[in-house]
């Protein structure tokens, strides 16, 4: 079962510390393909099987499959946007 977050501090993210994030499972390909909030501030990253180690260090929003991110997403439009894009 794929998880998804949503890491709420992702401006101060750096590119080592994604780095180590992919290494551990996060499917993301670069910091540019994880899709951000409209002020892009936060970021849904997303993996299979266990919960990547580096995710305890960051601040997370939600957590969850993608049904339920999908309705975070609708509930929060006015931060995201359309869910479906």
């Amino acid at each position: 079962m794929r998880t998804y977050v949503i890491i709420s501090s992702w401006q101060s993210v750096t590119a080592h510390e994604f780095d180590i994030l992919k290494s551990q499972g996060v499917e993301q390909t670069s910091m540019d393909t994880a899709r951000k909030s409209k002020d892009s501030t936060q970021a849904i990253l997303k993996w299979s099987g266990d919960r990547p180690a580096g995710i305890a260090t960051m601040t997370v929003a939600f957590e969850g499959s993608h049904a339920q991110l999908l309705e975070y997403l609708e509930q929060n439009k006015s931060d995201w946007g359309d869910p479906e894009n």
